[in-house]
């Protein structure tokens, strides 16, 4: 709601260090249900029952109950938009039991709340580890895909060691169309980074993965790759934690470009990341459209 949206952007105001919040109130919400104030969508058939737990919300927040009724109207309205898509959680396991489901896990593994870049996440566990949880029921996963770019970027606050700056960025950001899907804001762009990225696969179990946006850097002559850090003048190709990544020395090895993703070249840069990885690309997405995706 418009009060959650408030109550997102005075708290972000009021930190020392800002995290980059999107200001939709996503954050709010998640401290709502973890306080045991929060609406949930079941309490809207209920307007009267659901306005007086609003009101026990306000006043958590400290917040002027007044604005109870105008919140409830709005909630309502939404509601009333929904109703009939709406089930009961057992209704909804029983009906996709032993059916194929896709999960689609949000934003990345380093804006997990739990195995991110803490307190530079979002408000909930977005990898293969929130399935269950966001789902509220135990999934047999036959396989789960890691999707990465042939790049790396962020949206908000937070440590970045690949980060570029500058007209090199912007270039970047601009072939790749690079702004948040959510405000709009310019992305921060940076190159393969893949101590993160062998981090990431182990944090969320894949076993497949899917490198998008390979088109995007055809025509570069010589591509960084990050392959280790440096640490207090000692090299690492795995991170354990994120704690320093502020500290850490990005050690670049550079390969050569490829004008077409259909080129040798283009192959040659694959099967460097899967040696690297010491894990296999089962998929290339060479372009904005399904039918750009190739199967390897």
């Amino acid at each position: 709601t418009s009060f959650h949206k408030k109550l997102d952007a005075k708290i972000e105001s009021r930190r020392i260090h800002r995290i980059g919040t999107t200001r939709k109130g996503i954050g709010p919400c998640y401290a709502g249900k973890a306080f045991r104030t929060g609406l949930r969508l079941e309490d809207l058939e209920y307007p009267d029952m659901a306005l007086k737990r609003l009101k026990e919300s306000l006043l958590v927040w400290n917040e002027d109950d007044s604005i109870a009724e105008k919140m409830m109207e709005e909630m309502i309205e939404y509601y009333l938009k929904v109703e009939d898509l709406t089930v009961d959680s057992l209704s909804a396991v029983r009906s996709l039991r032993d059916k194929d489901l896709l999960f689609e896990g949000t934003q990345a593994v380093l804006l997990d709340i739990d195995a991110g870049t803490y307190p530079f996440v979002t408000s909930t566990n977005c990898s293969s580890t929130g399935i269950h949880a966001g789902f509220g029921f135990p999934v047999a996963l036959d396989r789960i895909l890691g999707v990465f770019k042939a790049y790396t970027t962020r949206v908000g606050e937070g440590p970045f060691p690949t980060e570029i700056y500058g007209d090199e960025a912007h270039e970047l950001r601009q072939r790749g169309g690079e702004y948040g899907a959510t405000t709009g804001r310019p992305r921060r762009c940076g190159w393969l980074d893949l101590p993160l990225l062998r981090y990431a696969i182990e944090i969320s179990g894949c076993n497949g993965l899917a490198m998008t946006k390979a088109d995007i850097l055809s025509g570069i002559e010589k591509i960084p790759v990050c392959v280790a850090y440096k640490i207090n003048g000692s090299l690492y190709e795995c991170v354990e934690h994120l704690r320093n990544l502020e500290a850490v020395e990005p050690v670049y090895e550079y390969v050569d470009g490829w004008k077409s993703v259909e080129s040798k070249q283009f192959e040659k840069f694959l099967f460097k990341i899967e040696k690297w990885l010491n894990a296999g690309v089962n998929y290339i997405s060479k372009g904005p459209y399904v039918e750009d995706i190739t199967i390897r």
